[in-house]
């Protein structure tokens, strides 16, 4: 990742909590970004591991949502940060925008679904150890 890129100050080991209130659920887990771009279409992302079990914790198990394919749609405006959790899917996408404080992000997550109903989204949070 080059130096000016605005998304290296996210670079490292994070933890993550998506609450869906409407469900009274919430799902806690980590997310490691490295500092390495993919951008092969059609995916373009931030190479990534992400340690979150959403079938156990919101029912949420089709293949968009695979974390093993170490991708995670990173963008960086000011102190504005969007996630895509499945930037290689046109459709079926986990999708977060939240605020940059110091060591921690918080916001929003929503589903984007092409047909039929989906989650109505809830809070997000993502935090480095000591915040």
């Amino acid at each position: 990742m080059p130096e000016d890129d605005r998304r290296r100050v996210l670079v490292g080991r994070w933890h993550v909590e998506f609450r869906w209130e409407a469900r009274r659920r919430a799902l806690i887990g980590a997310i490691e970004l490295r500092d390495s771009i993919v951008s092969t279409f059609p995916v373009r992302g931030v190479r990534s591991l992400v340690d979150a079990d959403f079938a156990t914790a919101f029912g949420l198990s089709f293949a968009c949502l695979d974390q093993t394919r170490g991708v995670l749609g990173v963008a960086v405006t000011g102190s504005e940060v969007e996630f895509d959790f499945s930037p290689w899917c046109l459709d079926n996408n986990l999708k977060v925008r939240a605020t940059l404080r110091d060591r921690e992000i918080v916001g929003r997550w929503t589903m984007v679904r092409f047909a039929g109903p989906g989650p109505e989204g809830g809070t997000f949070r993502m935090w480095r150890d000591g915040s």
